[in-house]
């Protein structure tokens, strides 16, 4: 609880990444995460809620935004937060999206792209501690005509990846 309330306090905003199976994703024993008060991800939630930084919901996979009924006590403020979804077909404006309700909210800024760059770099500097990640799909980045730089310099310590399905970062270098 201490290292999420020490990484809560340094963010500027918290993104609840939300799958089509997140609200019932089930622990070993088959009980809903959301449910355990000592869960890593609800401890999070609650954690960013209290300390009033933005927190935005983030639809992957088709997911609806949870009613608050559907949700236990403390995590009811999420479902009043206008969320973001981001999908396969319209990825290159919903990610404008996200990304633009994060400046209205953060001191965050796009850095704009130099004329001739053909590649991305998504979470560049990225640093996750003790967090999890479940029931991400549909994620796709990269340019057309360039390269993927995903998660360069990305420090993951103790994550746990779970669900994690249809992740398209860039053409298959494996074609001729």
């Amino acid at each position: 609880m201490v290292e999420i309330e020490r990484a809560i306090e340094q963010a500027v905003a918290a993104l609840v990444l939300i799958g089509p199976r997140w609200l019932d994703a089930g622990d070993a024993a088959g009980a809903r995460r959301l449910d355990d008060p000592d869960d890593v991800v609800r401890l999070e939630i609650t954690s960013a809620l209290a300390r009033s930084i933005p927190v935005i919901p983030v639809l992957l996979g088709g997911a609806a935004m949870p009613r608050s009924t559907e949700l236990p006590e403390p995590l009811r403020p999420l479902s009043r937060r206008n969320a973001v979804e981001l999908t396969d077909s319209r990825w290159d404006h919903d990610r404008d999206s996200l990304f633009s309700a994060l400046e209205e909210q953060t001191p965050l800024r796009r850095v704009p792209d130099a004329p001739s760059a053909d590649a991305v770099s998504v979470g560049a500097g990225l640093s996750i501690s003790e967090g999890e990640i479940g029931d991400v799909t549909g994620v796709r980045g990269g340019a057309a005509t360039g390269g993927v730089d995903v998660l360069r310099d990305a420090k993951l310590t103790a994550v746990k990846m779970g669900d994690l399905t249809g992740v398209d970062l860039g053409p298959d270098k494996r074609k001729p």
